[in-house]
């Protein structure tokens, strides 16, 4: 398949050979680490660190420059307009108040919603060294009045908002973590307007109820300790030295990183299961503790604590779950 082939409308599906990429497909089940929609005019609407860091507009040269390949998938009803769809990737590309921090975040969020084996020691300090690096940046986008957001997030609000109505054929429906069933997810925006009509969805099928995201929305006093924390000092590590763990962690032995870390040696601190807790609490409440500020009063404030906590803030689909969508079927791969 070539580029002028593309559709506007078309979502677009990246692998890339990333050290973090390796983490997230392991992690994830699937080979795509991105996520973007093809608005049309050679452009693509994407969360992505290029140019002005956030939900931009890049060409496809620029966003598919790096990549192995790009796989092309469409919803399986095809005939449908996809008008909406791309006004509401417009209304986002105006807004300017999403912020992108593409495979680190994404990282986290797997970290956070999959059923991971955090008891490894190895993969332990790789998610600490994450979480609390990500929780710093969070904290920082959150004081400049702006949204975090992953790019599969993105994706799956333009196609989740393109119609209101329960029963609209564009919402991409997910595989749910803990039974791999097809499930319906609606976006959080859509939630919003579901609590409001007495229908807050209490099962995300997105989180694994064995995840430590799930397990700290049980934990409403953590989450609000959580909150109620002294912002930190920010965490002395770099990107360089977390995908230094990560290529231990998977043997990638034809990684070097000798380079790029230099004379700084990668943290060799064992992390013991309260300090990632602790964390992953800190960086659960950074991804819902809006939620929770906006629902306190009116209508809201009865929904139970898993719809609420999560309806202002993240959707947690990854490009993976945009991969297995059942809603979505391949058309071709785009090879760089």
């Amino acid at each position: 398949m070539d580029a002028s082939d593309l559709r506007a409308g078309d979502v677009l599906l990246y692998s890339s050979q990333s050290v973090i990429g390796k983490l997230i497909r392991f992690l994830d089940g699937t080979d795509v680490t991105h996520a973007g929609i093809y608005l049309g005019n050679e452009e693509v609407g994407e969360a992505l660190m290029v140019g002005n860091a956030g939900i931009n507009r890049n060409p496809v040269s620029t966003s598919f420059a790096g990549t192995d390949w790009v796989e092309v998938r469409r919803l399986i009803q095809s005939d449908l307009d996809l008008k909406s769809v791309l006004e509401v990737a417009d209304g986002y590309l105006a807004d300017g108040n999403r912020y992108a921090y593409v495979e680190i975040l994404l990282l986290a969020v797997i970290l956070m919603t999959r059923k991971v084996d955090l008891e490894d020691s190895r993969l332990g300090s790789i998610a600490w060294y994450t979480f609390r690096k990500v929780n710093d940046w969070i904290n920082d986008v959150f004081e400049e009045g702006r949204e975090p957001m992953i790019c599969s997030e993105f994706v799956f609000r333009c196609y989740d908002e393109a119609e209101p109505g329960d029963d609209d054929p564009y919402s991409i429906e997910v595989l749910s973590q803990a039974g791999r069933t097809m499930r319906r997810r609606f976006s959080r925006f859509r939630r919003r307007e579901r609590i409001l009509t007495d229908q807050p969805e209490s099962d995300l099928p997105t989180i694994h109820p064995d995840s430590i995201l799930s397990k700290a929305l049980k934990e409403p006093a953590k989450l609000t300790a959580a909150v109620t924390k002294s912002k930190k000092e920010a965490l002395d590590v770099s990107t360089d030295q977390i995908e230094s763990m990560i290529s231990g962690f998977l043997g990638l032995a034809e990684m070097k990183f000798e380079k790029s870390v230099g004379a700084t040696k990668v943290p060799s601190v064992k992390i013991s299961k309260e300090d990632l807790e602790v964390e992953a609490a800190q960086l659960a409440a950074n991804l819902t503790s809006p939620a929770r500020s906006f629902f306190k009063v009116g209508p809201y404030a009865t929904a139970p604590l898993e719809a609420k906590a999560t309806a202002a803030f993240a959707d947690f689909v990854t490009p993976g779950d945009l991969f297995k969508s059942p809603s979505l079927e391949a058309v071709g791969r785009i090879h760089s």
